[in-house]
């Protein structure tokens, strides 16, 4: 009943974060040896961490009950069948045309890019007058 389905959408909200100083490594990197190598004191410049780009932050949202999975927000196996995809049905936006031309497609729990370069470190200075 397409009533019932209607009045039976949710929609979900939340905060996220990424910390002030995101460092990344690539995926096939061992950071817990690199750290014992380096006798537990690396830099922020070391040449292990990747400099400028974008992180991908991806999310899977779930409810869980009784340990296990009551309802997708992406609902895979039941959006083949013609139910509610909430990425879809919330009017996500697959493609987007950056202001340098390029466009990018995205999949569904695509949440957010981070840019390296422009992160709250980079563009926020603080001192004292004296």
């Amino acid at each position: 009943d397409s009533a019932v389905c209607e009045g039976s959408i949710q929609v979900w909200s939340g905060r996220y974060r990424l910390t002030d100083d995101v460092l990344a490594v690539s995926s096939d990197t061992d950071i817990s040896r690199y750290i014992a190598q380096k006798g537990g004191r690396i830099r922020q410049d070391d040449s292990i961490f990747l400099k400028g780009g974008y992180i991908l932050v991806q999310f899977e949202i779930l409810s869980i009950s009784d340990g296990s999975v009551n309802l997708s927000y992406i609902n895979l196996s039941n959006a083949a069948n013609g139910y509610c995809n909430m990425w879809k049905r919330q009017g996500f936006l697959y493609d987007r045309l950056f202001p340098n031309g390029q466009t990018v497609t995205f999949e569904d729990g695509d949440f957010l890019l981070f840019d390296m370069e422009n992160t709250i470190n980079s563009d926020y200075v603080s001192f004292g007058t004296h």
